[in-house]
């Protein structure tokens, strides 16, 4: 029988199914997410107990981080994106572009078929195709390996020049850190200096410390990266030097340039032969633009940045689209909330969850125009009539800002399935943060303190089967206002937050557990199942040449037991993670079991005081007073809050009368858990 919840391969890559025990497996692609503005919600009085609590503690700068994926995972798992053809990617690279399995290409009217290429009977052309892109370790550094051919997966129109193979081979390290910019201009004159020199991308100017070694024939002097397909990204300027899409009227002492002429994939060869692109090309992820035609107004490409962006329309989330010459990933138009990037400095880089990434833009220089990041000057480039703005973006301050006012001190954490809103607040109630909207079935609650500046709340969405990351640093504010000011009404939501679906097509996800020095989280299904995956739903599997698996059975109690919550113990000092707890509403128990889904074991139940058990924390703060096995708490639907040893021994009701109060107002009501002194209040009207 098989367990392993696995993925489907997506945008043309072998198909990798399984089953689980019950069904095929489904899709657990990370997706971008993003929920709907919300325009005000009420404030609401409640008759029974929210569906989950989740309480994040100040932070000190003590806690252990989150390991995560390793350097090498990740580099596998981006070079597993490419469309390879050798089969060691992305492990093991071939010997040779020449020498490497390809896969055929058929097209019609392509104009020119690239040189090699096979003319059919019917006027079809084909080619091969060569890509690999692969990782190792080497004592201690990771290094990517990529080789090509150049010629791509898509039509394209090449009307008067045939397109070449090329020998594109180059090693360098993976995602070197960026701590400081490489490149500082401050004046016109010296941007100018730096984007606008065909020089600059040149494989003397990658930096030095990451080991660049040009393997194949094929110059790279423009070359800035490679496309997912195989496909050359070069830099944002034509043999003339100045912008191939939009130049200025004049530059360097000249005038007159012409704007380039490319195809509809936004695409053409040079005089050599060699195909490439200077900016995003539609046809990476959408089939459906003919790319033999050219990009002109009469072929329906009025404007070469607006069509190029069009074919992004499905991708509005992070997506990686290719990798560098300095070995850090290039990355689609989006961000996380499906909005343009934003804060990119004058490399065309930025800081993406911890990884300096450059990012494709609608704005010279398109891909990348130096290496080794850079600053964000006041000056644009004159070699562009289409520069960027390099100013750090507002949103940037503004998450900068969230992110420091979010570290000072705790946070209180809820769902509302009435109004469907997940929101944090300070522990008195005096500031309010909108994480999520449109989320009317959240049954689990939990803060990763190893994300983000900030750290990330995780919640389960039984509905859409979804468990969903939160960065605190994107919340919004939910203020009074004046004309909707009273007693019932209080809040309006000013903008729209988002997070990331790290984890989909679950069977009504319901309580989550976060070990956050491992990295890892355990989550229940209703129908008695419990899983480990990671916090950002990266693959578990480490054997790059097996099925990915981004979410592994642990234990199945049977659908009749209907799982909610769960907790993880991690030790006196939290540095290890020992046994999982969880409660089932069904058969009114709290089970333990290791971590590893062995030894299950009921600790509570059979009980009149135990009735429909819902919620169930940890305390193992490091440094607290409790006894080490005297930390277990959890709710019931009717009202009741139990203590109890981590063997359930010791069982206490430290609140046993809420089933005959009236009901009780969130955040209006006094909750109080001082750990320093060991005291809990919590006071109902």
């Amino acid at each position: 029988s098989v367990h392993d919840v696995k993925i489907p391969a997506r945008d043309g890559g072998p198909s990798l199914t399984a089953t689980t025990s019950q069904a095929v497996a489904e899709n657990r692609v990370l997706q971008g997410y993003s929920a709907p503005l919300v325009a005000s919600v009420r404030r609401v009085t409640r008759s029974a107990a929210p569906a989950e609590l989740a309480f994040k503690p100040a932070q000190d700068g003590t806690g252990a981080e989150a390991t995560g994926p390793s350097k090498l995972q990740r580099c596998w798992t981006l070079a597993a994106q490419f469309r390879n053809t050798c089969p060691g990617a992305p492990v093991s690279a071939a010997v040779s572009v020449a020498d490497m399995t390809g896969t055929q290409v058929t097209c019609s009217g392509v104009g020119e078929c690239p040189v090699g290429g096979v003319v059919g009977d019917d006027g079809s052309c084909s080619w091969w195709r060569r890509l690999c892109v692969t990782c190792r370790d080497d004592a201690g550094t990771v290094r990517v390996r990529v080789q090509s051919n150049g010629l791509p997966d898509h039509c394209f129109g090449s009307p008067h020049q045939a397109p070449a193979p090329l020998d594109i081979d180059y090693e360098v390290e993976f995602d070197a850190d960026v701590d400081d910019p490489a490149h500082a201009p401050t004046t016109g004159a010296e941007i100018d200096a730096l984007l606008c020199d065909l020089q600059r991308t040149a494989d003397a100017n990658v930096p030095a410390s990451l080991g660049f070694t040009k393997l194949g024939a094929t110059d790279l002097t423009t070359t800035v990266g490679v496309a997912l397909n195989g496909v050359p990204m070069l830099n944002g300027l034509s043999a003339d030097g100045v912008d191939p899409f939009y130049p200025p009227a004049a530059f360097g002492g000249a005038s007159g340039f012409a704007a380039e002429a490319v195809d509809q994939c936004v695409a053409h060869p040079t005089a050599q032969g060699a195909y490439h692109a200077h900016m995003m090309s539609p046809c990476l992820f959408d089939g459906g633009v003919d790319g033999t035609k050219p990009c002109t107004p009469a072929a329906g490409c009025a404007d070469v940045k607006s069509h190029a962006l069009a074919g992004y329309a499905g991708k509005r989330a992070v997506t990686a689209v290719g990798i560098s010459k300095d070995g850090h990933q290039v990355l689609g138009p989006y961000d996380a909330s499906g909005e343009l990037w934003q804060g990119v400095d004058v490399c065309n880089g930025r800081d993406v969850d911890g990884s300096y990434s450059f990012v494709a833009t609608t704005t010279f220089p398109y891909f990348s125009g130096c290496f080794g990041g850079g600053n964000h000057p006041g000056y644009s480039p004159s070699c562009s009539a289409n520069a960027a703005e390099y100013a750090p973006s507002v949103s940037d301050e503004e998450q900068a800002a969230e992110a420091a006012a979010a570290a000072v001190g705790p946070r209180l954490f809820w769902s509302d399935h009435v109004t469907g809103l997940v929101v944090s607040t300070d522990p008195d109630g005096g500031t309010f943060k909108v994480l999520a909207t449109g989320a009317f079935e959240v049954f689990g609650l939990a803060y990763d303190a190893g994300s983000g500046a900030s750290g990330s709340l995780l919640y389960s969405n039984a509905d859409t089967g979804e468990i969903v990351a939160v960065d605190l640093a994107s919340a919004v504010d939910m203020q009074d206002t004046q004309a909707l000011s009273g007693a019932d009404v209080a809040r309006v939501v000013l903008a729209k937050p988002g997070g990331t679906v790290v984890l989909s097509g679950l069977d009504r996800p319901r309580g989550i557990a976060v070990d956050a020095p491992n990295g890892m989280m355990y989550f229940t299904e209703a129908s008695g199942r419990i899983y480990r995956a990671r916090v950002d739903g990266r693959n578990l599997e480490a054997n790059p040449l097996r099925p990915a698996v981004y979410a592994r059975l642990l234990l199945e109690r049977g659908s009749t037991a209907r799982m909610d919550g769960i907790a993880v113990t991690q030790g006196a000092d939290g540095s290890f993670p020992k046994s999982i707890y969880w409660t089932e509403t069904n058969t009114n128990s709290v089970w333990r079991a290791s971590v590893y889904g062995s030894s299950p074991q009921r600790i509570a139940g059979s009980r009149k005081e135990t009735v429909w058990p819902r919620a169930i924390c940890l305390l193992h703060e490091a440094g607290n007073a409790y006894a080490p096995d005297a930390h277990l708490f959890w709710t019931q639907y009717l009202g009741r809050i139990h203590r109890a040893s981590g063997s359930g021994a010791g069982r206490v009701a430290i609140v046993d009368t809420l089933s005959g109060a009236s009901g009780y107002r969130l955040l209006e009501s006094e909750i109080k858990a001082t750990q320093e002194a060991h005291s809990h209040f919590f006071n109902a009207d």
